[in-house]
């Protein structure tokens, strides 16, 4: 029997796979012709011209090798939902009828597979034990990256197998809490990170920009929380 690959492994290799390398076709593309520009060799508007080729060639790579990953990831690891919310999150994929999903490249046998792998999200994700992952996490605001004079020394969110706890909405449990995930929300001054959650009072959508913990490893502690408490619960 083949062993699952952890949702942390399948993003690794998507990295590998996908953001690197449009990375390195993108800025290849733009030094290429700004080099050829600046000599002489070309004319000067093969800059502005390079800007516009290494756009279209690096969303044509994304494209075509996309689809690669999304059927190798989704066949090969266990959790399914928690792999395309942090996939979405850290820009690998696009959200489900996004119009950009709808520029990923297939062929007819692989949206055939594709369908068929969706059948896996009619299941629940399972808890899988990560002993790297503390019972309880406390989250802070930063030292390097708060504007505030005065900062707090209390956790602002409190993560454990219970629930969650924020320093603006108190405690909710689990069961309380619906529709709980991370966002990045990019503006003309950089990213800016959110937690959002539902709980019984209202919605909740916190910056969590300059807080202590990395937007990415929030968004894998609360499904590992989250399913570390269903597990206790059976």
């Amino acid at each position: 029997m083949q062993k699952s690959i952890s949702v942390d492994e399948a993003l690794q290799r998507g990295y590998r796979m996908l953001s690197y390398p449009v990375w390195i076709i993108m800025f290849g593309c733009l030094g290429i012709c700004f080099y050829l520009g600046i000599k002489g060799i070309l004319s000067i508007w093969i800059i502005p011209i390079g800007f516009v080729l290494a756009f279209v060639l690096g969303w044509l790579y994304w494209s075509l090798m996309v689809t690669r990953w999304r059927l190798w990831a989704f066949e090969n690891v266990r959790n399914v939902h928690e792999l395309r919310k942090r996939a979405v999150l850290e820009k690998l994929i696009w959200p489900d009828n996004s119009i950009f999903e709808k520029t990923e490249i297939r062929t007819s046998s692989q949206k055939s597979k594709w369908g068929l792998l969706k059948n896996k999200f009619s299941i629940d994700d399972v808890f899988i034990e990560d002993f790297s992952i503390p019972n309880e996490t406390l989250v802070f605001h930063s030292k390097d990256k708060s504007l505030f004079l005065v900062k707090t020394k209390s956790p602002q969110i409190i993560l454990n197998d219970e629930g969650i706890y924020t320093i603006f909405t108190g405690f909710y449990k689990w069961l309380e809490i619906e529709n709980d995930f991370v966002e990045s929300i990019h503006g003309r001054h950089g990213a800016r990170h959110y937690l959002n959650y539902k709980h019984p009072k209202g919605n909740r959508s916190l910056d969590i920009t300059n807080f202590d913990i990395d937007f990415k490893y929030l968004a894998k502690l609360l499904h590992y929380y989250r399913e570390k408490g269903k597990s206790n619960k059976l």
